[in-house]
């Protein structure tokens, strides 16, 4: 009876305080298809955009939308062509902050590179830094940081 008492907390928890709007930017088709998958897994009703170019994904940030109840989840690979992750989040910085707050941005990188895990964590526009590929348990470890 406990066990499921605490399960129900954990759902409520997660339910709570993630958004169930998601965008991934990554130029990897094969990670961008893992990170729908997951996050259907554990929110069947997302709403879920994937952008491959880095440029549309800005595009599509950029855009003015009316504020939502919660923040989407944004995950962005660092490493892509024509404009990377850090580059897209130089451009986004200078958005109105109307904008920016409509957002919560996870690198989500195959990186295990110790200066790319220092850039992330002391980017003010990076929630964390996650190491590819994203897991169901990546987003229970972020809605409990919510």
């Amino acid at each position: 009876m406990k066990e499921a008492r605490e399960q129900l907390d954990l759902v409520m928890t997660i339910e709570s305080a993630l958004a169930h709007n998601f965008l991934i930017i990554d130029d990897d088709n094969v990670n961008a298809f893992i990170c729908r998958k997951v996050i259907q897994k554990a929110y069947p009703d997302a709403e879920i955009r994937a952008f491959n170019d880095p440029k549309s994904g800005l595009a599509y940030l950029s855009g003015r939308y009316p504020p939502k109840e919660k923040k989407t989840v944004v995950f962005l690979d660092i490493d892509m062509p024509g404009m990377t992750g850090w580059e897209l989040l130089d451009h986004f910085e200078h958005l109105p902050c109307d904008v920016r707050e409509q957002y919560k941005i996870y690198v989500l990188s195959a990186s295990v590179s110790n200066h790319d895990l220092s850039k992330a964590e002391q980017h003010p526009l990076v929630a964390s830094y996650i190491t590819k590929p994203l897991s169901v348990q990546h987003l229970q470890e972020l809605a409990h940081a919510s």
